[in-house]
């Protein structure tokens, strides 16, 4: 497409202003997931790290691992799917972009699949005004990490972890 990464939202430029936005979304999801992440529905799908919580080495390597898949996310569904056809389809490249974006989410929980329909179109709004993905990255990154610890609190990983045992 002969565009700069730049162009696709890998820039800084704008996020400063627009850092409320983050703590938004935070103030809105945050409690959403401390209270469905008790849920039989919720502890069915995560925590995803499952298996490297019985070290903290290995949690922690996937942790970061599972935050650099984000980057990607990030880049291909709010960089190249809404930045990209933006100049042609305007504001109505979001909607286009949230329905693949929704099919990540359909071996998820309900609640999550149905708030991947409103995160998407909020964050897909933010890029489009900051035309910068690194708040979307770094809001995906915390509630992903939120939900899997609560998922190895809820579980009891978590107290096992820290107790060595």
């Amino acid at each position: 497409m002969r565009r700069s990464l730049r162009d696709m939202g890998l820039s800084f430029r704008g996020i400063g202003r627009h850092w409320p936005l983050y703590v938004l979304f935070a103030a809105v999801v945050f409690p959403l997931v401390f209270l469905v992440s008790g849920t039989p529905h919720f502890l069915a799908t995560y925590p995803m790290a499952r298996d490297a919580a019985d070290n903290g080495t290995q949690l922690l390597v996937w942790l970061v691992v599972y935050a650099l898949q984000f980057v990607g996310l990030e880049f291909f569904f709010r960089g190249f799917l809404v930045l990209g056809p933006g100049r042609v389809l305007g504001a109505w490249s979001i909607p286009v972009m949230v329905i693949p974006y929704l099919t990540l989410h359909f071996q998820k929980p309900y609640l999550e699949a149905t708030a991947a329909v409103f995160a998407g179109m909020a964050l897909g709004m933010v890029v489009m005004k900051t035309r910068s993905i690194f708040v979307g990255i770094l809001f995906h990154i915390t509630v992903a990490w939120l939900m899997e610890v609560m998922a190895l609190y809820h579980t009891g990983k978590l107290s096992r972890l820290f107790d060595g045992n």
